[in-house]
């Protein structure tokens, strides 16, 4: 598991999306629908305050690639 993944179940239990965290473990796909979630709740948040030192923490923290500039 990744510091992300680790951090992904742990937010995923606080939310009350599963009560134990072995469950995630014996599902890959939630587990991979989860992060795929995560990573987007991420870039919307890294949008919102710009490409700033801010931006490029929240998606260095869920290794998310900078998408590419327009123009």
């Amino acid at each position: 598991m990744t510091d992300q993944t680790d951090r992904i179940k742990q937010m995923a239990q606080e939310a009350g999306i599963v009560n134990d965290m072995s469950a995630l473990d014996n599902m890959p796909t939630l587990l991979e629908s989860l992060a795929e979630f995560a990573a987007l709740v991420a870039e919307d948040c890294a949008s919102v305050v710009g490409y700033t030192y801010d931006a490029e923490s929240i998606r260095a923290r869920y290794a998310i690639a900078k998408p590419p500039e327009d123009g």
